[in-house]
């Protein structure tokens, strides 16, 4: 069992009786979300989560046997943030204490507050257990070594586990790209190859600008322009 205190989302506990399985896996379907929020993070069945990308208003999950959730949230952790970084999200930071201010300055931004900080009890420690700049941190036992993560107070901006019997549950995250901010120890290879996508994504940003910069006789007449 995951304790109160570690618990990634907010849970939500239903009978298993209420659903109809037909010899199916169990699924957990239409449940409400917002447009605005999208993209949407959900358990699968023969994967362990999957991205809807596109803004919808309700979304199903897999309910998920064989794990527990202390064993499912690092899948969540490194989801969002393989995600973030690559859609510009700005919610992965150094793990650092600025990079800590940064993260919680994200969150606050869109209007969450107050928020509780997730650190590793395995690995480097990047601050103490108890209280820190006025919100609390806590330790989470199933956080990978290196991790912090900074989420609401309130899971519910998050997202919710849905709990049936023992530890069959179902997940979704309605809110990832605001409601999470995740701060990761890179190691120095690690380092340089996320310099490397910087420097990579600068030059293309830099090329794009050019390009809208010039006019129709500047530009090569064999450059297809897609508006």
């Amino acid at each position: 069992m995951v304790e109160r205190t570690e618990e990634l989302l907010e849970i939500t506990q239903l009978e298993e009786e209420a659903f109809s399985t037909k010899g199916r896996r169990l699924m957990m379907e239409g449940v409400p979300v917002s447009p605005e929020t999208a993209p949407y993070l959900v358990s699968g069945a023969s994967r362990r989560v999957l991205w809807v990308r596109q803004p919808r208003e309700r979304v199903s999950a897999a309910f998920r046997y064989g794990e527990t959730r202390r064993e499912f949230y690092p899948s969540i952790v490194e989801a969002v943030e393989k995600e973030g970084k690559k859609r510009g999200w700005g919610n992965v930071l150094p793990f650092s204490e600025e990079g800590l201010q940064g993260a919680v300055s994200h969150l606050l931004y869109y209007g969450i507050k107050p928020v509780e900080v997730f650190v590793s009890p395995h690995g480097p420690e990047l601050i103490a257990e108890g209280e820190y700049g006025g919100y609390r941190v806590l330790k989470a036992s199933w956080l990978l070594p290196g991790y912090a993560v900074i989420i609401p107070e309130n899971r519910a901006y998050l997202g919710s586990a849905i709990v049936l019997s023992g530890e069959c549950f179902a997940v979704i995250l309605h809110n990832p790209s605001r409601g999470m901010a995740v701060l990761r120890d890179l190691d120095p290879e690690e380092e340089m190859e996320t310099d490397l996508e910087k420097k990579a994504q600068k030059k293309q940003t830099q090329k794009k600008q050019a390009q809208e910069k010039q006019t129709p006789e500047e530009m090569d007449p064999d450059e297809e322009v897609v508006k």
